[in-house]
C-alpha cells in the first residue's frame, strides 16, 4: 500500500480505529490483489461520468465496489488454509477500513440496508437499554444531576468521556430556542460531532447550573479540581435501574448503553452510518423525532 496514502487517511482518526482500518486495507488488497493507489483510481474511475452512458448503467458502475466489498466480508467469515473465519462484529470492522478511506478521498459509497456488511452482533453480557427504560429511569430519578446525566445520553449518544469532559464554558447559549444545535470535538475519534440538545435537557441544565454553583469548570464536576469518573455514573445508572424494577440479571448496564441505543434506533431507520456517526445537519430533525421524544412523552 502507499505510505503516504494510507498515512494520510489514517491520521484522520483515533489510533484504535487507524489499526483496525489499517488491519483492514490490508486483508482488502491482499484480497483483491490490488494496491490502494489502484484501487482509488478504479473507484475514481468508476463515478466518472461516461459519454452516452445511461443512467442505469453509471448507476451500475458506482456501486460495483459495493458488491465486491460483500464478496470480500464473505470471506471474511469464512474458513481459510491460513486461519479462521473471522467473526461477523470483525468482519464488518474490517470492511469499514475500504470504505472510510474512499469516503476521506471524497469517492464514498452507501450501502443498502440490507448488506450483510451492516449486520452485527451485540456482546455477550451488554444490556439493551430501549426507549422505555430510559423514560423509566428518568422518571424514577429524584436528584437534579442523575435525570441531566440521563437526559444528556438520550440526547447525545456520545462516549461517556465526552460527556464528563465537558466545561460550562462550552455549553451552548442556553436561552435558544430548543433543540440547540450543539457542535464539539469528539475525544476518541478526535472528529465533529453534531447533535443537539432537547428541550428537556435544556431547562435541567438551567436549574442544575443555577441550583449548583461552583468553581469548578466541569459540567459534573467532583469535589476536587476534575469530574466525577466513570464508575460513578454507572454505578448510579444500575441503581436507577434497580429503582426503575428494570431487570438486568447479570448484564452490564454503562454508559455506553445509551450510545448504542442510539446508534441502533438510528440503523432500524436505514440512516448511513458515517451520518449515524457525524450527526450532519441535514439529519438534526431525524435524530430529535427518533430520539428526543422518549423521554418526554
Amino acid at each position: 500500500m502507499s505510505g503516504e496514502t494510507i498515512e494520510k487517511f489514517l491520521g484522520s482518526v483515533g489510533k484504535s480505529t487507524a489499526n483496525n482500518y489499517r488491519r483492514g486495507l490490508t486483508l482488502f488488497t491482499q484480497w483483491y490483489g490490488k494496491d490502494i493507489e489502484t484501487i482509488l483510481a478504479e473507484r475514481k474511475d468508476d463515478l466518472t461520468p461516461r459519454a452516452s452512458e445511461s443512467l442505469i448503467d453509471a448507476k451500475q458502475r458506482a456501486q460495483r465496489f459495493e458488491k465486491l466489498i460483500e464478496e470480500f466480508h464473505k470471506w471474511l467469515g469464512t474458513k481459510q488454509p491460513d486461519r479462521e473465519a473471522y467473526p461477523i462484529n470483525t468482519c464488518r470492522t474490517y470492511c469499514l477500513g475500504i470504505l472510510q478511506i474512499f469516503r476521506y478521498y471524497n469517492m464514498g459509497l452507501t450501502l443498502r440496508a440490507q448488506s450483510p456488511i451492516n449486520v452485527t452482533v451485540l456482546s455477550v453480557g451488554d444490556f439493551v437499554l430501549m426507549p422505555e427504560h430510559v423514560r423509566a429511569m428518568f422518571h424514577v430519578a429524584k436528584d437534579l444531576r442523575s435525570k441531566l446525566l440521563v437526559s444528556m445520553a438520550n440526547d447525545l449518544g456520545w462516549r461517556i468521556g465526552d460527556v464528563l469532559s465537558i466545561q460550562k464554558s462550552e455549553l451552548p447559549n442556553l436561552e435558544q430556542q430548543a433543540p440547540i444545535v450543539w457542535i464539539r470535538i469528539t475525544a476518541k475519534e478526535k472528529q465533529v460531532a453534531k447533535t443537539c440538545l432537547s428541550e428537556t435537557t435544556v431547562q435541567l441544565l438551567k436549574e442544575y447550573l443555577f441550583a449548583f454553583p461552583s468553581k469548578n469548570p466541569y459540567l459534573f464536576n467532583s469535589n476536587g479540581h476534575g469530574h466525577i469518573d466513570d464508575n460513578t455514573v454507572n454505578d448510579r445508572l444500575r441503581d436507577l435501574a434497580r429503582e426503575s424494577n428494570i431487570d438486568i440479571s447479570n448484564m452490564k448496564l454503562t454508559f455506553h448503553c445509551f450510545r448504542d441505543m442510539v446508534i441502533s434506533q438510528a440503523k432500524n431507520l436505514s440512516i448511513d452510518e458515517d451520518v449515524i456517526n457525524s450527526l450532519s445537519d441535514m439529519e438534526i430533525p431525524i435524530w430529535y423525532l427518533t430520539i428526543f421524544v422518549y423521554i418526554s412523552v
